[in-house]
């Protein structure tokens, strides 16, 4: 006989602090992006170990690709805010899609930079 786990389920709580820094930095990037779609630039800056790192200013479709990197990236944030509210058994599917937008932004990082400096080669160094 299959034996019945009783214990009520107790949602996962996420501290105030955090909910309001995601919701605060989500509304940033946000703004960021759009003012960066408006202007038609956007600055990168990645810093390196060594060196200088990648510093330049992303122009036209590059700067559309990173666009999807800062959209995963709110949707990443906005993700801890709605598990919090969410009082159902699913932490695992909140879990899952924080790592499916993770691996989005890498993966749309790499292809923008990659169509920057091989395909459209409009970018300006910051310095």
């Amino acid at each position: 006989m299959k034996e019945e786990n009783n214990k009520e389920y107790i949602p996962n709580t996420i501290e105030i602090e955090e909910r309001m820094f995601n919701i605060f930095a989500s509304i940033i990037i946000l703004t960021l992006s759009i003012i960066g779609l408006y202007n038609n630039s956007f600055p990168i800056i990645i810093p390196g170990r060594r060196g200088r790192g990648i510093n330049l200013m992303l122009h036209s479709e590059p700067l559309w690709i990173f666009c999807i990197v800062l959209l995963c990236a709110i949707l990443f944030l906005l993700s801890t805010v709605a598990d919090h509210m969410d009082k159902r058994d699913n932490e695992r599917k909140y879990a899952q899609f924080a790592n499916l937008m993770k691996k989005l932004m890498w993966l749309f990082l790499v292809i923008s930079l990659l169509a920057e400096w091989f395909i459209f080669k409009k970018s300006t160094p910051l310095w």
